[in-house]
């Protein structure tokens, strides 16, 4: 500086001179790296906070930051002008603070689709402030939102106690998350597929705060994702550059605002993401086969259509309430075996295993049902060499492959109990019965399954399904 008032850039002028009076400041700099003006400041400053701390009022000074403090709503206003008018008789210019987003929780949440809107006009005007802009009529529920929060809108200070700690992560097939020692996964469909990756981050952390947190209320949560953007997104409750990605996280604190909740996203890297990673590229085939919609809507239409689609997920559900075998955020229950079955009208298409523990549950239940057993594929791949008699009933394994087994997957062992109080009901007397009948019909042939008429030979799945009619 003194070298410009040397060559005659520029002059000193008199404090009083408001003429001269600018925003613009020359710091001077030590070494030139670091600026000593911080420190310069803080020291000047030191006498006045003194000055105000020995007249009572409390008060924190954090460079050119102060916050006022008082026992009271009339105290704490009393404190804000004394220091303001003492500051300004100094000759400091104290401008008032217009961002209204950091004082007001989930403020930030309700800016971004108006400064888009802004940024987008200002670019068309070439940054003209003056000009006029036509705000849109979607962008009213953000306007209502602040007419009725912004006079009592409070931002508590956050503790950084996190109730839950979740990780999600996504890969090409799916997205998975890991809470607390447990872990859920979910699969995309087709259009999901084709989303770009931050997308995917953000609706991965989504599913996992749905799944772990829906039972939450006023409470802190750590979300830790290996996606830097889907962390700054979160963190800034969206953005103005992606609408798509601004419109998933605005989903997500929404969510949490019904719930209270205060959200915080740090990122991991993606070799510590273990157990959401290892979630994520799960690949579940068998759990995502259906009934064929078209045979779906021939069951019923001899049926009313069901209330409940019991053994599901988010991709084959038949019906809007569902159950599925892990957390889901759009599953009505986990663990249908745990749901009273008697006040529902469900549909199920239960696994192969399973079939016979799903007719002791709606004998024991005394539900009304419509039931698909399993595939005709699976019943005609049935050998008698396979089945092996036990103290209790039958186990049987089916060692073919077929449509619906992934690579390195087994059928799940098929055991059926036998039911001594029933006997007339005992699955397993009628297997008995049928091998001792078609002993001598089968010569050479090892499948279970045989054809009605002679000469008798193996059924297939073609005449399995053809001679079997609803009644």
């Amino acid at each position: 500086m003194n070298t410009l008032m040397i060559k005659g850039a520029i002059r000193r002028v008199r404090p009083c001179k408001n003429q001269f009076l600018s925003t613009y400041f020359l710091v001077p700099k030590l070494n030139g790296k670091q600026s000593v003006a911080p420190w310069l400041y803080t020291k000047i400053m030191k006498p006045v906070i003194n000055v105000l701390r020995e007249r009572g009022l409390l008060a924190v000074v954090y460079l050119d930051d102060w916050l006022c403090f008082g026992k009271t709503k009339e105290k704490c206003a009393e404190n804000i002008e004394v220091t303001k008018q003492t500051l300004e008789s100094l000759g400091f210019l104290v401008g008032r603070i217009t961002a209204a987003c950091p004082a007001v929780q989930y403020g930030w949440l309700y800016i971004n689709g108006l400064e888009r809107i802004k940024y987008l006009a200002l670019l068309k005007n070439n940054d003209d402030y003056e000009r006029q802009m036509k705000i849109p009529s979607f962008l009213s529920a953000d306007l209502d939102w602040w007419e009725g929060n912004i006079k009592n809108s409070i931002n508590p200070i956050k503790q950084q106690k996190f109730e839950l700690e979740i990780f999600s992560d996504v890969s090409t097939t799916g997205c998975g998350a890991a809470c607390n020692g447990e872990v859920t996964y979910g699969a995309w469909d087709q259009t999901k597929r084709t989303q770009h990756i931050n997308y995917l981050e953000l609706k991965a952390a989504f599913f996992g705060l749905t799944c772990f947190a829906a039972d939450k209320q006023n409470c802190e949560i750590l979300l830790r994702i290996d996606n830097i953007t889907a962390v700054s997104y979160i963190n800034r409750m969206g953005g103005m550059k992606y609408p798509k990605l601004n419109a998933i996280t605005r989903k997500i604190w929404q969510w949490c605002e019904e719930r209270k909740l205060w959200l915080f996203a740090s990122y991991i890297a993606s070799k510590e993401n273990v157990e959401a990673d290892w979630a994520s590229r799960i690949v579940n085939i068998d759990t995502e086969w259906e009934l064929a919609p078209w045979a779906f809507q021939n069951i019923i239409s001899r049926w009313s259509y069901p209330k409940i689609d019991l053994f599901a997920s988010r991709i084959n559900k038949k019906y809007t309430r569902f159950c599925s075998w892990h957390h889901d955020p759009e599953a009505f229950c986990v663990d249908v075996f745990t749901l009273e079955w008697t006040n529902y009208k469900f549909y199920a298409f239960p696994p192969f295993s399973l079939i016979l523990r799903v007719l002791r549950k709606i004998q024991q239940d005394q539900a009304q049902a419509l039931v698909t057993a399993h595939r005709k594929q699976t019943l005609s791949l049935i050998k008698v060499s396979n089945i092996r008699k036990t103290k209790k009933g039958y186990e049987i394994k089916i060692l073919d492959k077929m449509k619906v087994t992934r690579p390195g997957a087994y059928q799940l062992l098929l055991v059926i109990p036998k039911l001594e109080t029933k006997p007339a009901l005992c699955v397993a007397n009628t297997l008995e019965r049928y091998l001792l009948v078609t002993n001598e019909l089968r010569s050479d042939c090892d499948n279970l399954l045989l054809t009605t008429r002679s000469p008798y030979k193996k059924a297939t799945k073609t005449p399995l399904v053809d001679g079997y009619e609803p009644s």
